[in-house]
């Protein structure tokens, strides 16, 4: 769950973050599609990982690159070192370790609760996940960036 909420606010912080050094409305939508691309490569064989290797290592790994990535943003652009080409290949290693990380997570699930609770526990899951998402919609991005920036992205 923490994982995924600071996924989440990472996504949105980025949008802001090209719009400040002067990225484009098409510099959102490379970022966007190199989000979703990785994520569709990487799904069909992280399942397997998933049942092949140590779920809680994945998760471990996953996370800790994912951190180094971002603490590597941070750095740079502390340094003012960090342009757009830097994001947009730190997006798609940060979203490769996501698409490894979330079907470990699911995979865990079983292990975690009752056998009669898997899929109440799975409706949760998915619950949550859905609220998470909302943060992920363009709806979300244009308020924030009305107040953050005092104008609204799409006009």
């Amino acid at each position: 769950m923490v994982s995924d909420t600071g996924s989440t606010i990472q996504m949105i912080i980025m949008h802001l973050y090209i719009f400040d050094i002067g990225g484009t409305a098409a510099t959102i939508g490379i970022f966007l599609f190199l989000s979703f691309l990785p994520t569709l490569i990487i799904y069909p064989f992280a399942g397997v990982f998933g049942d092949r290797l140590n779920r809680k290592t994945i998760m471990v790994v996953t996370d800790l690159i994912s951190a180094g990535v971002i603490l590597m943003l941070v750095i740079l652009a502390y340094w003012d070192m960090s342009s757009i080409g830097i994001l947009l290949v730190a997006q798609v290693i940060i979203i490769l370790m996501n698409g490894l990380f979330e079907p470990a997570t699911r995979g865990m699930l079983p292990q975690l609760v009752y056998k009669e609770e898997v899929t109440r526990s799975n409706a949760h899951g998915i619950h949550y996940e859905s609220c998470i998402n909302c943060g992920r919609t363009s709806d979300w991005r244009s308020l924030i960036c009305e107040v953050w920036y005092g104008y609204s992205i799409s006009g």
